[in-house]
């Protein structure tokens, strides 16, 4: 199985801020953490560590990824990228209190920020398309089941993440660690995840991957993934 992730095509622009504070972040961080000065690139070692993270992305290895984007990050904390691109590297990973904390850093550099550029992929036509109908039918199963497996919520995670909405992608993590409280792990528990959920967080993760690769990959190849995940979550049992 090739696994793969999408790539941003621009930098985030973070010196452009959309002027409405976010509605669902609490004005008591706000006071807590005020915009912070703005570092839009990269530079050095910082630098060479987020290429690296980014290839590592590319060819399939968030684990990687993570380990050299985090070391990006401490170098040139303030720099807006390194974190979104950790946010999926950790949300293909299902490490979801990791990408709730790098949210939270990126609104205490700019409280600001709901969205940034889509990944390179989905500025095609034909994968946004895609991944659209993909969003609607993983709302359609919330709406649809009486009690909806927590994994939609981590897949939206990721997804919106995906497409540079992170005001959304930051809600929809909220929720699936609420509803599931082990995504807020550093680990996959992966016989309780298939037991107790039908299609569980061993599972998703690596077909978020494929799916990930197929939108960079394949057109035709990535709408049936998306279908295969949708299906898989709704003859699952929670």
């Amino acid at each position: 199985m090739v696994l793969g992730v999408l790539l941003l095509a621009t930098p985030v622009q973070a010196e452009r801020p959309k002027p409405d504070v976010p509605p669902d972040v609490p004005t008591d961080f706000q006071a807590l953490f005020p915009a912070m000065s703005i570092q839009t690139e990269y530079s050095g070692e910082a630098k060479a560590r987020f290429v690296k993270g980014l290839d590592c992305l590319k060819a399939g290895d968030p684990d990687a990824s993570a380990k050299e984007l985090e070391e990006a990050t401490k170098l040139q904390p303030k720099v807006i990228d390194g974190h979104r691109y950790l946010v999926v590297a950790y949300s293909l990973k299902l490490q979801l209190q990791r990408v709730v904390k790098e949210y939270n850093t990126i609104f205490e550099i700019n409280p600001n920020l709901t969205n940034v550029p889509p990944t390179s992929a989905l500025s095609v036509e034909e994968n946004k398309k895609t991944a659209n109908e993909f969003i609607e039918g993983l709302k359609k199963l919330l709406k649809d089941e009486r009690r909806p497996n927590p994994m939609i919520y981590a897949i939206l995670t990721w997804i919106y993440a995906e497409k540079g909405d992170l005001k959304a992608s930051y809600d929809e993590a909220l929720v699936a660690i609420k509803k599931l409280p082990s995504l807020g792990n550093d680990y996959l528990d992966v016989e309780a995840g298939d037991d107790y959920m039908g299609i569980g967080e061993s599972a998703v993760s690596p077909l978020m991957m494929d799916l990930a690769d197929a939108m960079r990959n394949n057109l035709t190849l990535a709408k049936q993934q998306a279908n295969v995940i949708l299906f898989s979550l709704s003859t699952s049992k929670y």
